[in-house]
C-alpha cells in the first residue's frame, strides 16, 4: 500500500491513492488514522452475521451468534505481533478488547516490560468491503493485514460463506535478520449452559482450533495456512490474567501447546494460534489465517425456527474453514475481481469508495434462511422490519445487478403474500418475520413500487420464467393502486403515510403521483412484452389521463408543487428535492422521459436553486418558494438531508444532461459521509443540513441507491455474469 517502505504517521489527503495486496489496478480509497473511523468494515457474507473490524484494529458488534441487535465485542479476540531482531525483542497487541474493561485498564497483569506501550496505536486503516487493508509497523517489521470474506457479484453460494480469511505481508525493513510471529486469539462466547471446549486438531488437510459447546452445533474454526511454525493455546482466560496468553506468547512469538481446554474451570476460554517466521532483510512472507463460524438455529422474534442457508452446504465450522482452505485462491481472486473493475473504471474517485462500501449492509441487515428465504432489514438496530418495500425500491439496485437469483427470491415472496384485492404488503414483517405482511402502512406507494422493481428485474436479467411468474401479481397490483385514485383524477392520492412517513401530504403529491406514473409506464411495457394488449392500451389510456391532471394539479411555472388537495384547500408549495422520483426510476430501467423534458430541467434547476443552496451536505428535503427550510414535518422529515434522495436527484441530473450538477450534489454527499462523519460503514437515514450530522437511522438499506450513479454515468449494469 502506498509506497511499501512508507513509515506510519506519514501526512497524507483523505482520500488517497493505494495498491493492495492482489489488485492490477490502484484504488482510490479514504485513509483513516489509529481509531478515526466512527465505524468499520463487518467482516460476513450474504445472511451470515458479521464481526466489525475497526480502524483501531479491534473486533466489536459482532452478530455471528444470531444476536442482531445485543451485539456483542468478542472478549479474548484480537491479534499479536511479536518481532525479534539483534538481541532486542518486542511485542504489540492490535486491538482494544483483550479484556472488558479493555486493555489499557488492565495493563498491570502483563509482564512489567509490557506495561507502557502493548497496544499498537498507530496504523493505517482502508476499508472497501467485503475487505479491510491495515498497515502497522512493530520494528523493524512492516505489516500488510488485508482482511476479506469471499463477496462475488453472480454466485450467491460463495458470497454466503460464514468466514473471515486474514492475510498477513511482513516484510523486514531493518538492516539484520529478524523473527516475527503473529498470534490470532478468538474467544468462545458460544452461548451454552453447559461446558465449553476449544480443542487443537489436525484434519481434513487442515490445523487449528476448533471451538464447541455442550448441548449445541454451535461452533468456531480458526486456521492456519502455510508452511510457518505453528504452536498454540487451546485455553486461556481473557477476564483475569488466568494462564496469561502475552507472557507467554511475548518471551519467545511461541505459545505453549496446549491442545485442549478440557480441564478449565472457567467460562468463555478464548483460544489462540501463534504462527512464527523469520525474514531476512528486504524479505516478505505471508501469513494466513482463517475465522470460520456456524451458528445455525436461528430464530425469528417469536422465537421460531428459521436457520440459516449456509447449514445446507456445511456441518460445522470446521466444514466451513475446510472449504475455504481448499478454495482459497478462487475466492480471493474473484473477491478482488470486481473491485478490481471498479477502481479501474474512470468512475470519480470518491464515487468508486461509496459504490464499494454501500454494499457492508448486505452483512449487516440480512437473513438468509435454510429454507431459502432471503431477507434484508430496513435496519436491525434502528428500524428492524423485513423487507420494508419502500426502502428495498431504492436499496435492492445493486442486488438485482449482482445477484437476480435473491433479487427474484425477494420478489417471489412479495407475490406469495399479495392480498386478494391486489395489495402488495408494505413488509413481510416486523421485526424479524417472513410470514407476517402487513399492507396499511404507505400503501400510496407500495404496490406502484413492486411492479417498478418486476419491471426492472424483468428488463435487465432477461428471465422469461421470472416474467412469467410475477406478471399476474403485476396486473393485480395495477389494478389494486389505481382504487387508491379517490378523487378520479387517475393519479393514486395520498390515502396514508409515503416514504417520508412523518411528513403529511393531502391529495395529489409529487412523490407518489411520479412514482404512480412510472408505474403504469412499466405496466405497459411488460404487458406488451407479454403480449397482453388490452391491459397495455389501459395502462396508456391511464397514464395519459394521469399525467394530465397531475400537470394541471402540481405544475406551478417552476416546479411541481409538494402536493394539491383542491376539494378541501390543502395544498403545499414546497419544493421536494426529489419529486422527480417515479421519473428517475424511468431513467434507471430504460423506459425513458414521461415527464415534459423542459419541465425536467426546469424541476432540477429550481431544486439547485432552492434544496441544494440550502445546505453544504446533500438536498434538503423540503424548501419553501422564498429559500427557507420546511420544518412542518415531525421528525425531521422536511427539514433534513435524506442521504438516498440526495443520491437520487444526482442521479436524475446525470440522466437529463446535467451531469457536473450531478456529481457535484453526489460528492459533497458522500463526502461528508465518509469524510466529516467518519461513518461510510454506518450510514444513517438522514442528516442535519447545518452541519451535516448524523440525524436518525443506523445502517440504512435505503442507501445502497448509490449504485443508480454507476448506471447514470455509464449506461450498464454492474456485471452479474463474472
Amino acid at each position: 500500500m502506498c509506497s511499501e517502505n512508507s513509515r506510519i504517521g506519514e501526512v497524507m489527503a483523505k482520500f488517497v491513492k493505494v495498491r493492495f495486496r492482489g489488485f492490477k489496478n490502484i484504488a482510490s480509497c479514504v485513509k483513516y488514522e489509529y481509531g478515526e473511523a466512527k465505524s468499520g468494515v463487518p467482516l460476513g457474507g450474504l445472511g451470515t452475521g458479521s464481526v466489525v473490524l475497526g480502524s483501531d484494529g479491534s473486533f466489536s458488534a459482532s452478530t455471528l451468534r444470531n444476536n442482531i441487535r445485543d451485539r456483542w465485542n468478542p472478549r479474548g479476540s484480537f491479534f499479536a505481533i511479536y518481532t525479534s531482531s539483534g538481541g532486542k525483542s518486542q511485542c504489540k497487541v492490535l486491538g482494544n478488547y483483550l479484556y472488558d474493561p479493555p486493555l489499557q485498564e488492565l495493563s498491570y497483569i502483563f509482564d512489567p516490560s509490557l506495561k507502557s506501550e502493548t497496544r499498537i496505536q498507530s496504523l493505517e486503516y482502508y476499508g472497501h468491503y467485503p475487505m479491510v487493508d491495515i498497515k502497522f509497523e512493530v520494528e523493524p517489521v512492516i505489516v500488510n493485514m488485508q482482511a476479506f470474506t469471499p463477496f462475488i457479484p453472480g454466485d450467491s453460494k460463495n458470497s454466503g460463506i460464514p468466514a473471515a480469511i486474514f492475510y498477513f505481508d511482513v516484510k523486514n525493513v531493518g538492516g539484520s535478520p529478524c523473527e516475527v510471529s503473529i498470534a490470532f486469539s478468538w474467544g468462545n462466547d458460544i452461548p451454552s449452559q453447559g461446558k465449553q471446549l476449544n480443542r487443537f486438531q489436525s484434519k481434513d488437510g487442515i490445523r487449528g482450533l476448533f471451538y464447541t459447546a455442550e448441548g449445541t452445533r454451535d461452533s468456531y474454526a480458526l486456521i492456519y495456512l502455510g508452511d510457518a511454525e505453528l504452536t498454540y493455546l487451546a485455553s486461556w482466560n481473557p477476564y483475569t490474567s488466568g494462564t496469561g496468553f502475552l507472557p507467554a506468547f511475548s518471551k519467545e512469538g511461541r505459545l505453549p501447546n496446549v491442545a485442549s481446554s478440557e480441564d478449565v474451570d472457567y467460562r468463555s476460554p478464548a483460544g489462540a494460534l501463534a504462527a512464527k517466521t523469520s525474514l531476512k532483510p528486504d524479505e516478505t512472507k505471508t501469513l494466513c489465517f482463517v475465522l470460520a463460524w456456524y451458528f445455525p438455529n436461528l430464530a425469528d422474534s417469536s422465537g421460531a425456527f428459521l436457520g440459516h442457508m449456509y447449514s445446507n452446504w456445511f456441518s460445522d465450522a470446521w466444514d466451513v474453514a475446510r472449504y475455504v482452505a481448499e478454495n482459497l485462491d478462487s475466492l480471493y481472486k474473484r473477491t478482488v475481481a470486481w473491485q478490481d473493475e471498479i477502481y479501474g473504471s474512470d468512475l470519480p474517485y470518491w464515487l468508486k469508495d461509496a459504490l464499494i462500501n454501500s454494499l457492508y449492509s448486505l452483512a449487516r441487515n440480512t437473513f438468509w434462511i435454510k429454507d431459502g428465504r432471503f431477507g434484508h432489514s430496513e435496519s436491525f438496530v434502528s428500524c428492524p422490519i423485513m423487507e420494508t418495500i419502500v426502502c428495498r425500491f431504492y436499496g435492492s439496485i445493486p442486488m438485482a445487478m449482482m445477484f437476480p437469483d435473491i433479487e427474484f427470491n425477494v420478489m417471489y415472496q412479495f407475490a406469495k403474500h399479495q392480498r386478494d384485492d391486489g395489495a402488495i404488503p408494505f413488509a413481510l414483517g416486523r421485526p424479524e418475520f417472513f410470514d407476517r405482511p402487513y399492507y396499511e402502512v404507505q400503501k400510496s406507494i407500495n404496490s406502484s413500487e413492486f411492479v417498478l422493481m418486476a419491471c426492472r428485474d424483468y428488463l435487465w436479467t432477461g428471465d422469461k420464467e421470472f416474467l412469467d411468474r410475477i406478471y399476474p401479481h403485476v396486473k393485480k397490483a395495477v389494478y389494486y393502486a389505481k382504487t387508491l385514485d379517490t378523487d378520479n383524477d387517475h393519479v393514486v392520492n395520498e390515502v396514508s403515510m409515503q416514504y417520508y412517513d412523518c411528513w403529511r401530504f393531502y391529495g395529489t403529491s409529487t412523490y407518489v403521483g411520479t412514482i404512480w406514473l412510472a408505474c403504469l409506464k412499466a405496466a405497459e411495457k411488460l404487458a406488451q412484452i407479454k403480449g397482453d394488449k388490452t391491459f397495455a392500451e389501459n395502462c396508456k389510456k391511464w397514464f395519459n389521463a394521469g399525467l394530465k391532471s397531475f400537470e394541471e394539479k402540481l405544475w406551478n411555472g417552476e416546479y411541481y408543487s409538494l402536493y394539491n388537495e383542491p376539494e378541501t384547500g390543502r395544498a403545499s408549495d414546497t419544493c421536494l428535492g426529489n419529486q422527480l422520483v417515479g421519473q428517475w426510476y424511468a431513467y434507471l430501467i430504460g423506459l425513458g422521459e414521461f415527464l415534459p423534458k423542459d419541465h425536467i430541467i426546469s424541476v432540477i434547476k429550481a431544486v439547485k436553486r432552492l434544496n441544494v443552496a440550502a445546505t453544504k451536505y446533500g438536498v434538503v428535503n423540503g424548501v419553501k418558494p422564498n429559500g427557507k427550510i420546511d420544518y412542518e414535518s415531525h421528525g425531521h422529515h422536511s427539514d433534513s438531508i435524506t442521504i438516498g434522495e440526495s443520491f437520487c436527484y444526482a442521479a436524475t441530473c446525470i440522466y437529463a444532461g446535467e451531469k457536473d450538477l450531478g456529481l457535484e450534489v453526489a460528492k459533497k454527499t458522500y463526502e461528508n459521509i465518509a469524510l466529516n462523519q467518519k461513518t461510510p460503514w454506518n450510514i444513517t437515514w438522514n442528516i442535519s443540513p447545518v452541519d451535516g450530522s448524523l440525524r436518525w437511522g443506523t445502517e440504512y438499506y435505503s442507501n445502497m441507491v448509490v449504485w443508480t450513479l454507476y448506471h447514470a454515468l455509464t449506461g450498464k449494469l454492474f456485471s452479474h455474469k463474472q
